[in-house]
């Protein structure tokens, strides 16, 4: 089998995949795949797919095979579900790459990770009439913010009542 196209999916069969398949006319170009066997079990339901690739040995040239089940083991996976959810699953750094800007609107978002990094050659700016920055620690002081200065001992004991008046130049909340 060769590498072939049909409605936005690119597929080029392992070496191992057995298929069949047809010329219209006679006519390379015009080919199509009728059915394709690659040894990969996956269960869809009614209106679902799935777009995967297989994980290949580089030193053998060959598919990478399950020792107990024999089947082809998948190296990454898109799962579009017939209830809307995206399930990627991948076997190593998942990097996606968008040319323009990107935009992620949600109801709710949430990450859960080990660690996170922010890198920006300019800016990070969040826009929210509160920002939460972790909880169990103290309060954070801002520009503007009443303050309330308690002096237990000596000529200037007293309690005393002000603002912060001058904060930092690269950090605003």
């Amino acid at each position: 089998m060769v590498q072939f196209h049909s409605g936005g999916d690119d597929y080029c069969p392992t070496k191992e995949c057995e298929g069949l398949g047809e010329n219209i006319g006679g006519n390379p170009a015009d080919g199509f795949i009728l059915a394709w066997r690659d040894d990969v079990f996956r269960k869809s339901e009614e209106g679902e797919k799935r777009i995967y690739s297989i994980l290949f040995d580089k030193e053998t040239g060959k598919a990478v095979r399950d020792e107990e089940t024999g089947e082809m083991v998948v190296a990454s996976e898109i799962h579009l579900k017939n209830d809307g959810q995206i399930i990627i699953n991948n076997r190593h750094d998942l990097n996606i790459t968008v040319v323009g800007n990107c935009n992620l609107k949600a109801a709710n978002t949430k990450i859960e990770t080990q660690k996170a990094n922010i890198t920006a050659t300019d800016s990070v700016n969040i826009i929210s009439p509160l920002t939460n920055l972790g909880n169990g620690g103290n309060k954070i002081a801002r520009l503007g913010d009443e303050i309330e200065v308690k002096i237990t001992s000596g000529s200037s004991a007293g309690t005393y009542k002000g603002k912060i008046t001058s904060a930092g130049t690269n950090t605003s909340i």
